[in-house]
């Protein structure tokens, strides 16, 4: 990473733990509000000093960024009316780099009712993408705990030195952008019709351009395989067939 980049992506995180100031705690820009009782399986990730974005895409696992859980890996949240804890695994290149942002997390029990995303698909430069997150839609600090989704296209794929991270940019008041606070969310390719998670939102230069982990990295594969593997889970589109969330 350059010293930019390293610079932007320690405010980010100081600001998911945390430790920044509400007005620049921000979420979905150029966003809107998901509608009542959609995408319930993109939760509101409480820890005990800050709140993150995380996706079911398994009966008893979840995707978010391996920041979000920097502080410590215990988590709970609410699904449909019941809460849930869980446990998560940052990525080996994480620890070692701060590389592969993204973390893997598995509850105690089966969630009822959950109809996981399906993880993976083969990404492209300028295809549509969909990403989600909880909180802020202003700089004022307006929106928090509201989940947003916003759109964009695929800018530049291996966007970082070692090809882990794709961006997007918000292209004007058409798209939409990540901040700080979307930790974790997730981000969808969009074909037709259908929702393929191929990102976690991870960072943003706060003009424009949003960095995701890019899930199709073989990295990121080879660790979601081994860690389901070891636990003995399930991962839509990794060892267990579902059907794609539509748009």
């Amino acid at each position: 990473m350059s010293l930019i980049t390293k610079l932007v992506f320690i405010t980010l995180v100081l600001a998911s733990l945390g430790l920044s100031n509400k007005a620049s705690d921000i979420r979905v820009i150029n966003g809107q509000p998901v509608p009542p009782g959609k995408f319930n399986e993109i939760v509101f990730l409480h820890m005990a000093d800050h709140k993150c974005t995380a996706t079911i895409v398994g009966p008893r696992t979840l995707l978010t960024a391996a920041h979000c859980i920097d502080v410590a890996p215990d988590t709970w949240f609410e699904f449909k009316g019941q809460k849930y804890t869980a446990f998560f695994y940052q990525s080996p290149l994480y620890i070692s780099s701060m590389d592969d942002d993204m973390a893997i997390g598995f509850t105690e029990k089966d969630m009822v009712g959950a109809n996981p995303a399906t993880v993976g698909h083969a990404i492209r430069e300028k295809a549509n993408v969909r990403f989600f997150g909880y909180g802020c839609d202003s700089i004022a600090g307006t929106g928090i705990g509201v989940l947003r989704f916003g759109d964009s296209i695929i800018q530049v794929i291996g966007s970082d030195v070692n090809g882990y991270n794709f961006t997007t940019h918000e292209n004007g008041e058409s798209g939409a952008m990540i901040c700080n606070g979307d930790s974790g969310g997730p981000n969808f390719l969009v074909e037709n019709g259908q929702l393929f998670l191929v990102g976690i939102n991870r960072s943003t230069d706060f003009a424009g351009e949003s960095d995701f982990t890019n899930l199709t990295h073989p990295a990121s594969r080879e660790f979601i395989e081994k860690t389901i593997e070891e636990h003995g889970a399930k991962v839509c589109g990794i060892n267990q067939k579902c059907t794609p969330w539509p748009m």
